[in-house]
Parts: C-alpha cells; structure tokens; sequence
C-alpha cells in the first residue's frame, strides 16, 4: 500500500489490511493443515518417530519458502502486469522451456536473488521448524482430543473464511474498481494458487459455445454484408472486392502480419516513442486505423480476432480449445475455398498455445516453425529472429509465385517478446531517449527493421501481395 498508494481509495487502509488478515489465515490453515493433522495423529497413538518429525520440518520450511518466494516475485509481476500474480504467473508452466530459457535470457539477476532468497528461506524456515520441536513432547489425551476437536472446526470454517455460500475467492473481498487495489489484500501464494486450481474452469467438453445453428434458419435484417470497392482511398493498389472474387481480373495474394506486443507506445503518430520509422513510411502506402484497440491480453486473443474474426470471451481463445464437429469460419478456410495455398509461418515452436492444432485443422495447409529452419542466423528463447522468419517466409512465396500459386500466410513475428533478444547491431536507439528499459525498446525497433526488409524484398519480387499489418498488443 505504501509503494502503491496512488492506487489506493481514500478511506480504504483498514479494510485491505484487515481483509488482508482474513486471506493470510485462510491460506496458513490450507498450507499448514496437513502439518497440523499429522502431528495430532501422532500424538493420539503416541507416535514419536525422528522420520516424520524430520518431514514436518521439511514441510513447515518449504510452505515458508513457497509464502515468501511468491512475495518476492510480486513487485516484478505488478510492474510488468499491473496486479499481483494471477492465472498468467501459473498459465506458462505448461511451457518449461520457454519460461525458463526467458528467464535465464533476459532475467539473471533475477535468477540468482530468487535462487539466494529460495536458499535463505530454506535455512530459516528449517531454523524456526526446529525452534518449534525443541523439547517437543506429547501433551495428555485430553489436551490431544481438544487440540484435534479445535483444529478440525478452525480448519475448515479457516480456509472457507465464510459461513455462506460460497467460501472466500478474490471476488468476494475486492472493493473497487481498480484491479492492483482489489488484489492488494490477496496474498500472492494464495492468488497464485486460486489461479491453479480454476485454470481450466473455462474448458469445454464440446461446442456448449460458438456453436451455430443452421445458415437456413439465421436472418440479417437490415445489414449489408457486400464488399464495396474502395472509394474513400482510389490510390490503393487493391480494391478489396477484387482479392478473391472467382470473375476477378487478378487474384492477390493476401499476407497477415502479427506482430507481437508493438503496440501504440512505440509508433510515434499514435502518440508512443519513434521507434517504428518503417511501419509509419507504410502507413502513408495503404490504410492506417488510428482508433483499433487490443482484442485481449495474450497473443491468442490478436490470433483468434484476426483469422477468425472472434471477439474475446471470459473463456479461453479458441486457438486453445478443442475442436469439435466443424471447423471454426476463419480467412484460411476461405481463401483455401478459393484454390489459394495457405500457410502459418512462425519463428518458434508452433504447438506453444495450440498454434499449430489451431491452424491445421482450421484450413491452413502448412504449418512452419522453428524446426523448419536451415541454419538461422541468431536464435533467440523464443525462437529465430524476425529476419530468419520474414526470410523464411519470402523464400516460401518464392516458391508458390514461379509455380503460379495464389497464397494467403499469416506471419506471426516473435523477436519483440521479454527477453528481448535480438541481433547485435542492427538497431540503435536515438539519442534523445532516455529510457531504463533500452532492451526492450531496442526490440521494438529491430521488429521494425525486420518487417522493413520484408516489405523491401516483397517489393522487388513483386508478389501481388495485399498486406494486412496487425499489432497483438496495440
């Protein structure tokens, strides 16, 4: 509260601090219980065994560390997220490697004070569990049977916190509308492990939704679903009713670029830092939308609303759920209908998220990722540079354009995403500005070298290519 308190309601101190005493006990008696049971256990047949002492040290000392290693790593998740550990801090452990190589990538420092206060925390937390055994004899039997009597009631009503209908959850304490003071009173190892335990709360089992029902039995009244030819721009090189259309004079061929997290803060004429001078050279070349916002906060969300034109949900991205009867409608099924080869091309390991499963079975043809690359010039946590990628992707339309093959690829860059790892000397940052954060601003600036050169080479093959340019994070 004192590091944040712009973020905290006037008036508000004693209600978080005591709400704050409410979920501290509730996760003591959930962490600790088992402690608690196997020591009265113990005592009520008279049970004094060094071994099950020893492992109810072991316990106390690794749930101590458990409470303080996630306190530790709250203040670096609140600056990168804006709350404290939630279903993102637990979502990646799926991922291993990605995470770990990130981790080690761009965070050592952190590595190694979490590695020292995980050790510190050990040693202490075994420390004060000897403490606690010291002389440790059993008590009489009637003590014993009133200390068993108490903890089984304390425990429960302990971790519901509530006698109603519902036991506590981070819903029934939060008091605001802002998302950090609401998580404020929430200690991080019992968020994190609320998060857990309703991680796939939102999986479905089959199509309970998005599902639809017959095209005969639908009606638009009123609306007009006509592509119009583009009047308002009669430069363009493109009307859009001629990119498909079977009685068209030419077939486009149809690019999408995902490009991760380059949001509105790094392009200059949407009011963020000039570090985008290729993408703002590209606006003046076609249309540039001044007021889209971002469809979610993961790179799914940017997936699912671009190929499949799907909105976000409080469930999971459908790049992530099961499919079930039917393809879901995406650009790829489409342009597959019309004889186009389609094609996801990504710089990393494509079945992270689902990706590839999502794509295969929702009419991309081809899937290209990390393991279809020949020798790449620099590889990072996450997987080959933009400039491998973007490479990759020209020589594959290369290809299709000498067999006179229509194309539609979506191209999903990586290099922009924490650590932050890019080529050395390719970019540098402006003199004027002054940042903490010069790696990931740099980032932002290779990813616009990167998408640069691409438009350089489509350029001089001339392609045909109708480009769409999407920022995930914008």
């Amino acid at each position: 509260m004192l590091w944040l308190n712009s973020n905290v309601p006037d008036g508000s101190v004693l209600y978080i601090l005591l709400q704050g005493l409410r979920v501290d006990f509730a996760s003591v008696c959930g962490l600790y219980g088992p402690a608690f049971l196997i020591l009265i256990f113990c005592s009520i047949v008279r049970l004094k065994n060094n071994a099950v002492i020893l492992i109810i040290k072991i316990y106390l000392a690794l749930g101590f560390t458990f409470l303080v290693f996630n306190e530790a790593a709250t203040p670096p998740f609140i600056l990168e997220y804006g709350v404290r550990p939630n279903h993102l801090y637990v979502q990646y452990l799926i991922y291993p490697k990605e995470v770990l190589n990130t981790l080690w990538n761009g965070h050592k420092l952190a590595v190694f004070a979490d590695i020292f206060i995980i050790a510190l925390s050990l040693y202490a937390g075994f420390k004060l569990a000897s403490l606690l055994f010291k002389n440790y004899v059993f008590a009489s039997f009637k003590i014993t049977l009133l200390s068993f009597i108490a903890v089984i009631i304390i425990l429960p009503l302990g971790v519901r916190s509530t006698l109603g209908h519902r036991p506590l959850n981070p819903a029934l304490i939060s008091f605001c509308n802002d998302p950090l003071a609401n998580s404020l009173p929430i200690n991080s190892s019992y968020s994190a492990v609320y998060a857990l335990a309703h991680l796939n709360q939102g999986k479905l089992s089959a199509s309970d939704i998005y599902s639809f029902d017959n095209k005969e039995n639908i009606l638009f009244e009123g609306m007009d679903f006509s592509v119009k030819k583009n009047t308002a721009h009669p430069s363009s090189k493109c009307p859009l009713n001629q990119i498909i259309t079977s009685n068209s004079p030419q077939k486009y061929n149809v690019v999408i670029v995902l490009e991760e997290s380059l949001g509105a803060d790094f392009v200059k004429s949407l009011g963020g830092l000039p570090l985008t001078p290729n993408l703002e050279q590209l606006k003046n070349e076609g249309w540039w939308f001044t007021n889209l916002y971002a469809a979610g906060h993961r790179s799914i969300r940017g997936i699912e609303a671009v190929t499949a034109s799907f909105p976000p949900s409080p469930l999971d991205s459908i790049v992530k759920l099961p499919r079930t009867e039917s393809s879901y409608a995406t650009l790829s099924r489409i342009y597959e209908s019309y004889g186009y080869k389609t094609s996801f091309i990504y710089g990393g390991e494509s079945h992270f998220d689902n990706m590839r499963n999502y794509f295969l079975e929702n009419g991309m043809q081809e899937v290209i990722d990390q393991n279809d690359y020949k020798n790449p010039k620099f590889v990072a946590s996450w997987g080959v540079s933009d400039e491998d990628l973007f490479l990759k992707a020209h020589e594959k339309f290369t290809q299709l354009k000498q067999n006179n093959e229509n194309f539609f690829s979506v191209i999903f860059t990586s290099s922009f995403h924490d650590p932050f790892e890019i080529p050395e000397g390719k970019v540098k940052l402006p003199a004027s500005i002054q940042t903490d954060e010069p790696r990931r601003l740099a980032a932002a600036m290779y990813a616009d070298y990167a998408l640069g050169e691409f438009f350089k080479w489509a350029e001089k093959s001339n392609f045909d290519i109708l480009t769409g340019l999407k920022t995930d994070d914008s």
